[in-house]
């Protein structure tokens, strides 16, 4: 018996304003309601890792083959970790976890270009004897992880335009949706990643990143789609202009 595994996909736009997750309609793009008063959409970099420690597997404790140790930390403005906690895990395994990640080392998360500190979630995958990081940790290098142009240069000179003071969003008119990585379906991963882009005059989405990633080939689904994504642009005293837009993608298996 062939067992078909379906994936469910709800976005939601991240503008200066909250808007109400929608669920995709599969007979056209979504329709999105604003739900609270404007809020200033920053240009988020998240944290990413540039040196890694592989866990080492107890050799007590080989014949676990599997387990998996959750922790959480503060990465400081310098990409240092601090206050390191277990959130969960096989007792065996914690200790390895937690030595490792104590020597990684991050290019720190940024908001609006100055560095911040940020929570994050490490998940420690020990699986037949080796320790393997997944999820967050586990990113392809290719990944753009802030945007490529000067967007402060670009809204400070009036070319770039947030939502709010007279600004009014950018509307879908074509979103299709983005596939399920294989690698992700076969180990029933889920979760969410918000995509940061810009919307030009002429409706088009460029210059995207990665604002808060998810893993397991499913960032690289959702760039790939909202390349591909149209919308009636954003407007200012009723002429088209260029903004700022966080769109997020909820991967689901069901």
């Amino acid at each position: 018996m062939t067992t078909i595994c379906k994936h469910l996909l709800t976005v939601s736009f991240t503008l200066p304003l909250t808007v109400a997750i929608a669920q995709r309609n599969p007979s056209g793009p979504i329709a999105t309601t604003p739900s609270s008063p404007a809020k200033r959409l920053e240009i988020i970099v998240p944290p990413r890792p540039i040196n890694v420690v592989r866990p080492e597997y107890p050799r007590k404790d080989r014949k676990l083959k599997h387990g998996e140790v959750r922790l959480h930390a503060t990465i400081g403005t310098d990409g240092a970790i601090k206050d390191l906690r277990v959130v969960s895990g096989e007792s065996e395994l914690i200790e390895a976890a937690l030595t490792a990640v104590h020597q990684w080392h991050y290019q720190p998360s940024k908001v609006d270009g100055v560095p911040v500190e940020v929570q994050h979630d490490f998940f420690i995958d020990f699986t037949d004897g080796d320790g393997v990081f997944l999820g967050t940790d586990d990113l392809s290098s290719d990944l753009p992880m802030e945007p490529a142009e000067d967007l402060m240069s670009m809204l400070a000179a009036g070319e770039l335009f947030r939502v709010g003071a007279g600004v009014l969003p950018p509307k879908p008119i074509s979103a299709p949706d983005p596939e399920y990585s294989e690698a992700a379906r076969k180990s029933k991963y889920q979760g969410t990643c918000v995509l940061g882009t810009t919307v030009g005059r002429d409706g088009r989405t460029t210059n995207m990143w990665v604002v808060r990633p998810l893993g397991e080939g499913l960032d690289e689904k959702a760039l790939d789609v909202l390349k591909r994504w149209r919308f009636e642009p954003a407007t200012k005293d009723g002429k088209p202009v260029a903004t700022l837009l966080n769109v997020e993608f909820q991967f689901r298996l069901y």
